[in-house]
């Protein structure tokens, strides 16, 4: 993607020592997509109330979970022997996860916000105003389609299922079921499913549309870098072109491209990416605190990998960035002479000292991320859910299989054994002994 001024010059007084004119291979080049999802979100958080009412049922959401944690002793189902809860750790587990994993998933909208202003990082791109190749605008036009179709899913079930059927209707949904000896959900589980409803239809379909425009910001990146990369490929390092046209807009990724993609999304990814890992651990130890709730199980394979999905995008264009390094060195071999490796040396050098000598790339919490840098961060995962999954499993209770329980003294019993040991003379040392002990003598 080239500024105005550089495609001119570059169709004009470049065009007979390069033997044609860029605009020739560019010929397919369309305008950018209008996508529908961005532009309901935009409209939608135009004004800061409506990312603050992000933040409140957000809030409302990790308050209620972290509310959970007490439920069993007003309402849990009591199955263990000694009339105790016998799912109290993974249940407490469950909800304080998804507690804090949901505190962090309204923190894109101020991203989604920042980034569709006027004067926001999506202009900054060109979104509206630039054309990419008619390959990418196909691309990002499935992408919308599947993410519409994703969001109002997240709307369907947080309406219809959660908000309507559960919390005002009172239908027993998943894990809003009636407990034994009840006639009906509990008002906390209704108030509960109302705000689960409330968030899910607002919060996580403007989280979609934030992964939407970072998906449109990183197709107009990694158009303009491949028009870089063409420039450099097309270009003498030695001629007066080079300094005219190539350095301005290597200078141009550098400082003004790359900042600002990293600038108006990296927050939000960060926030995203704690949120659903954090969430999966929640999620999973939700499934195994009732092996009913097959919910459960899928949003944790939903969660587990949703940041792979959403950072795939953005880390193909920085791994295009690279790939700018891979031209620089094959314009060397064209041409072996001093004043070629100088200038090419120069570009080079920069390149490689950027971000700490990272390189060029989308940059999150100071690390470029790139498909190289993804694996290793998923290894990373991989290798922590490895020795947290053990953890959970540890918390759940041994199953007590029927027939085979402990039993237990009934009150006559106890009092029994209470008035014999009153009949003991006062005289007799303290002595401690077991009923086994007992029945054995």
């Amino acid at each position: 993607m080239l500024s105005q001024p550089l495609q001119m010059a570059y169709t004009t007084a470049a065009a007979g020592a390069l033997g044609g004119s860029d605009l020739d291979e560019d010929s397919d080049a369309v305008d950018t997509p209008a996508l529908l999802l961005i532009k309901i979100a935009t409209k939608v958080l135009v004004s800061p109330r409506a990312m603050w009412l992000g933040h409140a049922f957000t809030f409302m959401y990790a308050a209620m979970r972290l509310a959970e944690i007490d439920r069993w002793s007003a309402e849990a189902v009591v199955t263990s022997i000694d009339g105790r809860p016998n799912t109290t750790a993974l249940a407490d587990f469950s909800s304080a996860c998804l507690a804090v994993g949901a505190s962090v998933f309204s923190l894109p909208l101020v991203s989604l916000r920042r980034v569709t202003r006027d004067d926001g990082q999506l202009k900054a791109l060109g979104v509206g105003s630039t054309k990419i190749s008619a390959k990418a605008a196909k691309s990002l036009g499935r992408w919308h389609v599947a993410l519409v179709g994703f969001a109002a899913l997240w709307v369907y079930l947080g309406l219809i299922h959660c908000l309507e059927s559960v919390g005002l209707l009172g239908d027993e949904f998943n894990e809003f079921t009636i407990h034994p000896g009840k006639m009906a959900l509990t008002t906390r589980q209704r108030v509960f499913a109302l705000v689960i409803g409330l968030f899910c239809a607002y919060v996580w379909p403007l989280a979609i549309a934030w992964w939407l425009s970072l998906n449109e910001a990183s197709v107009l990146v990694s158009y303009e870098v491949i028009e870089c990369r063409k420039l450099i490929d097309k270009t003498s390092a030695t001629s007066a072109d080079w300094d005219a046209l190539v350095v301005p807009e290597l200078l141009k990724l550098i400082n003004e491209t790359l900042p600002t993609l990293s600038e108006g999304w990296a927050d939000g990814m960060l926030a995203l990416w704690a949120g659903c890992w954090v969430s999966a651990l929640g999620t999973f130890a939700g499934f195994l605190n009732n092996t009913s709730a097959t919910l459960f199980l899928y949003l944790t394979v939903f969660l587990a990998c949703l940041p792979l999905c959403m950072a795939a995008g953005v880390a193909g264009a920085s791994s295009d960035c690279d790939a700018v390094k891979a031209q620089l060195n094959k314009k060397r071999a064209s041409d072996l002479s001093v004043e070629n490796d100088a200038k090419l040396y120069v570009i080079e050098r920069l390149l490689q000292n950027l971000n700490k000598g990272q390189g060029l790339g989308f940059v999150v919490a100071g690390k470029v991320l790139n498909k190289t840098t993804l694996k290793t961060i998923f290894v990373a995962v991989g290798s922590f859910l490895g020795a947290a999954v053990p953890l959970i499993l540890a918390l759940k209770p041994p199953t007590i299989v029927p027939g085979t329980e402990a039993c237990a003294l009934t009150a006559q019993q106890v009092a029994g054994i209470k008035a014999a040991m009153m009949t003991a003379s006062a005289s007799c040392a303290p002595f401690n002994v077991t009923i086994s002990e007992a029945l054995a003598l």
